[in-house]
């Protein structure tokens, strides 16, 4: 099973190759405690795949290895941001992050029409 580190590593290339604006985010003692991992801008598409400019979503991410769990901390984080009607979630694979972006596209489609 890979290491965290590997894991957020190989997310953050995918949602790259997604045309995601990804930062991630390094714990500290001055950052706030039950943060995501990631912070992602994801670009909203036309019907012919081109990026609608300053159309973009932003969505954050806890990435966790499968079978490991969130702390409570970073569980109220999560259920705070989509209170406030933000996008957050946990990852547990490269496949389920890229499947959080397409969500985030396809509900902004929704959302439109």
């Amino acid at each position: 099973m890979p290491r965290e580190s590997s894991l957020t590593d190989q997310i953050v290339k995918a949602l790259r190759r997604e045309g995601c604006y990804v930062e991630k985010v390094h714990g500290s003692p001055f950052g706030l405690r039950g943060s995501a991992d990631l912070v992602v801008c994801v670009p909203m598409l036309n019907e012919a795949g081109k990026i609608l400019p300053g159309q973009g979503r932003y969505l954050r991410l806890e990435v966790k290895r499968p079978g490991q769990a969130l702390s409570a901390i970073q569980k109220a984080r999560i259920y705070a941001a989509g209170d406030a009607g933000g996008r957050s979630g946990v990852v547990r694979s490269v496949a389920d992050a890229v499947n959080a972006v397409h969500i985030v596209r396809n509900t902004q489609r929704t959302e439109s029409q």
